[in-house]
């Protein structure tokens, strides 16, 4: 029996230095798999960091809602400060979580889908990236997050997302938005504007505002009138309105503003946007307000539906095109977004609960609190 002990005890303990070895060594490489797809630590902890700022931007927000605004930041307690009633440590892991698998569902839909990737975009799309991995160069290196892990998880999934979107939506996709319904919804939503604007007040050059004379009011007013009339009874277009007022005022600089575009998203003023509203189409009108008088213009919408052109079409230097992707995204970018939520749901994925651990988030939180102070004491 003692022959056969040593033998056995000798195992045993080989056993146990190679479990706490293996213990000791664990991989810390990777954070997230599934699909044959890994992100790295680095991806991790970039999403901590992400995270990790905006939870600061929120906790601020509720400090400066309840006057506590002139506490520092840096000062916060992330375990006890809480976001959507959680802890905000808590919450940063969630979100950074949440983040590894959108990027992990978004490549394996990119596959399923058989989207094609052009590499040249797509290294012109990370070039910028690198540059503003510049920025933050010295704290992503002493978290542990690389340039390549920044750009990757930055230009990458943003790049997989629209050509993915473009993949479903776009003609021959799986969610095909045909023609008609496309221009079914941009005749419903948008609006072509066109105004002309006369502020009513000038400002000198130490900022003193003076009220236009009366008289320079009525003159613009009887000219206004003038150009409402040419486009509602003598068929005229803006064009010819334009030349008008460069023929009555001597000048060569076009005063109008036009536009094709869904109103509400076009950023008017209210009593302009409201003007516009009231309108029919093919109405101008005379408006206005304390502060400025407008010739406002409402094109018919269906004579603009000729303009809307593919990408392989479309010329951003010509004004008076419109993209097709931008209405599209008007259209289905809301069910795009809940298209990819329920797709990261049943996302199958591998999480190394070491790399987690080694990497938390209050390491995260520690080394950007620490780099803030030694910035905010140099300055």
């Amino acid at each position: 029996m003692k022959k056969l002990f040593k033998p056995f005890a000798v195992l045993a303990l080989a056993a146990a230095l190679a479990f706490s070895a293996s213990g000791c060594g664990e991989d810390t490489s990777w954070s997230y798999k599934a699909s044959g797809n890994t992100l790295s630590n680095g991806n991790w902890i970039y999403y901590t960091y992400t995270e990790y700022q905006n939870a600061k931007s929120k906790i601020d927000e509720q400090k400066a809602e309840t006057s506590e605004s002139d506490e520092s930041s840096a000062e916060i307690d992330y375990t006890k400060e809480k976001i959507d009633n959680k802890k905000a440590v808590d919450w940063i892991y969630a979100e950074a979580k949440d983040a590894c698998i959108a990027q992990l569902t978004m490549e394996k839909l990119v596959k399923d889908n058989k989207v094609k990737i052009d590499e040249e975009a797509l290294s012109n799309m990370e070039s910028s990236y690198k540059m503003y991995y510049e920025n933050f160069k010295d704290t992503l290196e002493e978290l542990g997050v690389s340039e390549e892990t920044y750009v990757k998880a930055n230009a990458r999934y943003g790049y997989l997302s629209q050509q993915l979107f473009m993949r479903l939506y776009d003609k021959g996709g799986s969610k095909e938005v045909k023609d008609e319904e496309l221009n079914k919804y941009f005749t419903e939503k948008y609006t072509h504007y066109f105004y002309i604007p006369y502020a009513l007040q000038t400002t000198d050059e130490s900022g003193n505002s003076t009220d236009v004379s009366e008289e320079d009011v009525e003159k613009m007013t009887t000219n206004f009138n003038k150009y409402a009339l040419m486009l509602n009874k003598e068929g005229k277009t803006t064009d010819d309105v334009v030349a008008q007022y460069k023929t009555d005022n001597s000048t060569e600089t076009d005063p109008s503003t036009s536009q094709t575009t869904i109103l509400e998203n076009a950023g008017l003023d209210e009593e302009l946007e409201n003007a516009i509203k009231e309108l029919k189409a093919k109405q101008a009108v005379v408006k206005k307000t304390d502060s400025t008088l407008y010739l406002i213009y409402k094109a018919d919408i269906n004579d603009y539906v000729a303009n809307i052109k593919s990408d392989s079409e479309f010329n951003s230097e010509d004004t008076s095109q419109i993209s097709r992707t931008t209405i599209l995204y008007g259209m289905k970018s809301e069910e795009f977004e809940n298209y990819l939520k329920a797709e990261k749901k049943k996302l199958k994925y591998e999480k190394n609960d070491a790399c987690i651990s080694k990497y938390n988030v209050q390491r995260t939180i520690d080394i950007i609190t620490k780099a803030e102070k030694e910035a905010s004491s140099a300055s």
